[in-house]
């Protein structure tokens, strides 16, 4: 194996991840993608490249290559789409997780009432899967300082 083959690798997802399909891991992703969209309206440059990073070390987590995701970012342009493929995950801890992740990129949108909007529709789709409000505020308080996704 050469120094290429390494590069060349698609990445392998990590735990929680590993054990969802990739249907899943891509509903994953895009919702956080569609989160950061809003992140990424900011104005200041280093807030932007932030919600960029985060969904980059995302994809990694995910064990998604940039090129995947640029292929299948057409079929997973609707939010109605991603919540469905999202309520079938039933990995708890992954959930967990994401609920943390998603929220952190809906702390960067910086206008008042997208930033509410977001909230909203966040705090929404996780009582779809069965947490509180509570739970959801929970689990921000117990992963607010884990650095991996």
């Amino acid at each position: 194996m050469g120094l290429f083959d390494v590069f060349s690798r698609k990445p392998k997802a990590q735990p929680p991840y590993d054990v969802l399909t990739e249907e899943q891991r891509y509903g994953l992703y895009f919702l956080l993608d569609y989160f950061g969209t809003f992140a990424t309206e900011k104005p200041w440059d280093f807030i932007k490249q932030d919600a960029f990073n985060y969904l980059e070390k995302a994809a990694w987590y995910l064990g998604l290559t940039n090129q995947q995701l640029q292929e299948m970012k057409p079929n997973y342009n609707n939010y109605e789409k991603i919540a469905r493929i999202v309520k079938g995950i039933n990995n708890k801890l992954a959930l967990e997780y994401m609920a943390n992740n998603c929220y952190n990129l809906i702390l960067m949108i910086d206008d008042y009432d997208k930033h509410k909007k977001m909230s909203d529709q966040f705090y929404s789709l996780w009582a779809e899967l069965g947490f509180s409000r509570e739970d959801v505020r929970f689990l921000i308080k117990k992963y607010m300082y884990r650095t991996d996704i």
